[in-house]
């Protein structure tokens, strides 16, 4: 049976985090058949690469080794995962994001044969706000249609502007999250928006879903 919902997934280097990362979502859903988890490791993390094959397969997981393309290309291994993601709809996800929803997955089925993107409530450290939704629940036809998520690295930003524009942002209150910013390493000393807005693509990207909805 093919899963209902691809939750694409990037870690490095944080094995624990990942554990309980993975642990959330299958202990809160209603069936581990509704989803599968497309994780993306970098080929020079080995190490936790090998931990992470020596745990109890429970998960219903595809594992992607890449190329280490580092934070300012995340975006291209974000990609790469939604092109093998076999659900309806695709969860950006990261390995300190906790769902502390129970049956998050049958409350994204609600939502079934929706052209909507899923804002869900993220509850995060103490010294970070959430402006927009860095976890966003993006349609399967988001991807048929522009042919990737986003061209940009900051995914969260450039999908919650091309919603904007036509309104297509829907929030999910029912599902919940923890992000522990706080304790995340990786990103200590990335300079974030290094890489300009690409306005060229989103004036594509905005021509590609004016001519779906029309």
């Amino acid at each position: 049976m093919k899963p209902y919902i691809s939750v694409i997934l990037t870690s490095r280097g944080r094995f624990e985090q990942l554990k309980s990362s993975l642990d959330s979502l299958y202990l809160n859903c209603s069936d581990k058949n509704n989803y599968e988890v497309i994780i993306i490791f970098d080929e020079d993390d080995q190490e936790t690469i090998k931990n992470f094959l020596s745990i109890e397969k429970k998960y219903n997981f595809t594992i992607l080794i890449t190329k280490r393309y580092g934070y300012d290309y995340l975006h291209i291994q974000q990609n790469m995962a939604a092109s093998i993601a076999e659900g309806e709809w695709f969860w950006i996800w990261n390995d300190d994001v906790e769902v502390k929803s129970q049956n998050w997955d049958q409350i994204i089925k609600e939502h079934d044969g929706e052209f909507s993107v899923l804002s869900t409530y993220g509850m995060a450290a103490p010294d970070w706000e959430n402006a927009h939704p860095p976890f966003p629940i993006i349609p399967k036809k988001w991807f048929q249609i522009l042919g990737r998520i986003t061209p940009w690295n900051h995914l969260d930003t450039y999908v919650v502007r091309l919603c904007e524009v036509f309104g297509l942002l829907k929030f999910e209150e029912k599902i919940q999250y923890f992000h522990d910013r706080k304790t995340d390493e990786t990103n200590h000393n990335v300079q974030y928006h290094r890489i300009p807005f690409p306005d060229d693509e989103f004036g594509i990207d905005i021509n590609k879903i004016r001519n779906y909805l029309k």
